[in-house]
Formats: C-alpha cells, sequence, structure tokens
C-alpha cells in the first residue's frame, strides 16, 4: 500500500486531534480526581462539626442538672471541667448540710450519672465567711 502526501497529512491531523482530545480527558480526569479529593476533606469537615455538635448537646444535657441542682446560692463553684467520661467540680458550700443536700440530689439523677464521688471537702476561712471548700468527680 502507497502512502501518499495527502493520506499521511490525514493521518498525522487524526493522531494530533486524537491526542488533543487524550490530553484534554486527562485534564478532566486530574480535576476530577482533585474534586473527590476536596469533597473527602470536606465529607471530614462536616463529620467534625456534627460530632461536636453531638457533644455539646451532650454537654449541655450533664451540664444542667448540675447548675439547676444549686438552691439558694449556698453552692458555689470555682472551677468547672468536662473531661472524658466525667466532670471535676471544686467549689464552695455554705455548710456541710448544703453540699451533702446537694451532691444527694445529683445522685438521684442516675440516668444522666453513673457515679457520684466526693473527693474532698473541708472547712476554709474565705474573707470573713467560714465554707467548705470541696471536690467532687462526677462520672458519666
Amino acid at each position: 500500500m502507497v502512502y501518499t502526501e495527502k493520506t499521511i497529512d490525514k493521518y498525522n491531523f487524526l493522531k494530533k486531534e486524537k491526542t488533543d482530545k487524550l490530553n484534554n480527558y486527562k485534564k478532566i480526569a486530574l480535576k476530577v480526581k482533585k474534586m473527590e479529593e476536596e469533597n473527602k476533606e470536606i465529607y471530614k469537615r462536616i463529620k467534625a462539626i456534627v460530632e461536636l455538635k453531638e457533644r455539646q448537646g451532650m454537654l449541655l444535657k450533664v451540664l444542667y442538672p448540675i447548675f439547676s441542682e444549686i438552691k439558694e446560692n449556698k453552692i458555689f463553684f470555682r472551677n468547672l471541667r468536662a473531661d472524658q467520661g466525667k466532670v471535676l467540680v471544686d467549689g464552695y458550700a455554705v455548710s456541710y448540710e448544703d453540699l451533702a443536700q446537694y451532691l444527694k440530689e445529683l445522685e438521684l439523677k442516675k440516668e444522666i450519672f453513673k457515679n457520684i464521688d466526693l473527693k474532698s471537702a473541708h472547712e476554709k476561712k474565705l474573707g470573713t465567711y467560714e465554707v467548705i471548700e470541696f471536690n467532687v468527680e462526677i462520672t458519666l
């Protein structure tokens, strides 16, 4: 078979056309891959936000009873920390009886708190007042 110059030009043109299309498809494939990676990153961010929202909701569910059981301004918090599965409370009570009543009310909330552990309680002079300084660990 004899190739004429015209036939060779035609094949070269088709080859160039196909090469251009192939390069174009490669560019599109790279864009698609980049978009898939961005999609994975966005999914991770959304998942993190959802988990954070769930944790915030859980913390509110836990903190509300801790604060709501404070009656007549007889318990004062100095520090409150929420860690993995527990809440640590440092504070002051007007009397041992007030502290005992507060802890008793928290213990009644078995659906929220697994254990209420009084780590320490002792008298302390705070300005002109005698108060009870306490540390409590609440297990969720």
